[in-house]
């Protein structure tokens, strides 16, 4: 499976930030009534709860800078605040995925409702397994020298190097998920390697059926130590394969030529699939250019041509969407065993069709908390997050970073009371290499209370793989 080119050092350690101090008793408190599940309504605002006369700038510009390290954080961002003025707090929850939920999921993905249930690989035999190898070899180029790949054939690959050959086991009828269990080396919520290995027990189900005429297949692991579930629906077909993935941007094509995958078709293909697996809620947050591998160099002179785009679903409510960052573990400061992920769906679309949808857990809303949540200003927000760079510069990783973007948007909160969607600023910074995405996030602050909270890889790689 293919590997992104990330830079180690986004994981850094200014991703710290104070707490707000102008009317902190108040912000909290209105916090905590949306938090207990009361309605907030601010009657001395505007419609968003900001004060009338707050302005938003529509960019921003400074540097901190610790002479001692020659170290600095040069902001130089644009402000995006699409759907300020529908700020809103929305309870939320984790739809739970099960047996039922995979058989409906089935039924509404695969054509006339037809599916055949299979054994997940790591239950086959060895025999098995290396049926699938040998049925999925065939010539990995196409004839323009693009680079190809069978997910199926990688997936068998994989089990035939990771399974326990003392669970292998045949199908039992009726039997849609099947047990597993595993001794691995655990990554805790930081990313970083536990001290012992721990015993993990699975649920898996893999399923086979037709979408628009074209085989699929749909496999699910839960994970009773993760606490999440991956739902991974790919083609059975050869696709393209991604080397790695650069934000959309058709000026692309004048280095890379021109993209083989339509995008408008592509989108179309995105956005369908993705209201049949998690509903119409979800909406585009991000897309790339997929980056695929090339026999040779290209009229151009590069290694790299593309074909396909990556779209990078969220859910919406009232027009304004939950963030996105590859970033998805979310630590609130105040209490980091208060945590959440980000809800995201990732839809790999090429010039041969559907290649993938993946995502972890599915976030759906609940009531409607505020649709008038009294929030710090912007200027409150970047005083905090200004305060706090200036403290944590000398532990950075690098010795420069960019801010080049700040947005506002929803995301996920958990409180003893349950999860929450609240409204929050979140920045982010410029790409240290070409290859490397722009949408990492560096910091989010609440609006509610200016609270930070941490936005951290997992080392979870499901997403990206």
């Amino acid at each position: 499976m293919k590997r992104k080119l990330i830079a180690t050092a986004l994981i850094v350690s200014i991703i710290c930030c104070g707490c707000g101090k102008k009317n902190a008793e108040s912000m909290q408190e209105d916090f905590d009534k949306v938090t207990e599940g009361e309605v907030v309504l601010n009657v001395d605002s505007g419609s968003s709860g900001q004060p009338v006369n707050a302005e938003i700038p529509a960019h921003v510009n400074l540097e901190i800078r610790d002479d001692a390290s020659n170290k600095k954080i040069v902001v130089d961002a644009d402000v995006i605040s699409e759907g300020f003025k529908n700020a809103c707090v929305y309870e939320a929850f984790m739809v739970p995925i099960d047996a039922s939920y995979v058989e409906e999921l089935a039924k509404r993905l695969f054509d006339n409702g037809e599916y055949k249930v299979l054994l997940p690989y790591k239950l086959m035999t060895d025999g098995e397994l290396e049926g699938i190898i040998d049925a999925n070899k065939q010539n990995m180029y196409t004839d323009e020298g693009a680079e190809l790949e069978s997910i199926v054939k990688n997936l068998a690959e994989n089990a035939m190097q990771t399974k326990d050959g003392s669970q292998e086991r045949t199908l039992v009828e009726e039997t849609i998920m099947y047990p597993y269990t595993e001794t691995v080396s655990l990554l805790d919520d930081f990313g970083v390697i536990a001290d012992q290995a721990k015993s993990d027990d699975y649920e898996m189900a893999r399923i086979r059926g037709m979408i628009d005429g074209k085989e699929y297949e749909l496999c699910i692991t839960c994970s009773s130590t993760d606490q999440r579930a991956h739902v991974d629906l790919h083609t059975v077909d050869v696709s393209t394969r991604e080397t790695y993935e650069l934000e959309f941007d058709s000026s692309l094509d004048s280095v890379y030529g021109e993209n083989e995958c339509d995008y408008e078709e592509a989108r179309k293909v995105a956005d369908q699939i993705v209201e049949n697996m998690v509903g119409s809620d979800y909406r585009i947050a991000a897309e790339y250019n997929r980056m695929i591998g090339y026999q040779g160099t290209t009229d151009n002179g590069v290694y790299s041509q593309q074909n396909g785009y990556r779209f990078i679903y969220t859910p919406e409510m009232m027009e304004l969407k939950v963030a996105y960052s590859p970033c998805s573990l979310i630590i609130d400061k105040r209490n980091d065993s208060m945590y959440s992920y980000l809800p995201y769906v990732a839809v790999e679309v090429d010039s041969l069709g559907l290649i993938s949808v993946k995502y972890m857990n599915h976030m759906e809303y609940g009531k409607c908390m505020s649709d008038r949540p009294s929030m710090i200003s912007f200027d409150q927000m970047l005083e905090i997050a200004e305060a706090e760079m200036e403290e944590e510069i000398k532990e950075l990783d690098a010795t420069s970073l960019e801010v080049s973007r700040v947005t506002f948007a929803s995301l996920p909160v958990v409180s003893e009371d349950g999860l929450a969607m609240v409204p929050a600023w979140i920045a982010y910074m410029s790409p240290y290499m070409e290859t490397m995405p722009q949408s990492y996030a560096l910091l989010a602050i609440n609006a509610l209370d200016g609270n930070v909270l941490y936005m951290l890889m997992d080392g979870n790689t499901f997403m990206e793989d």
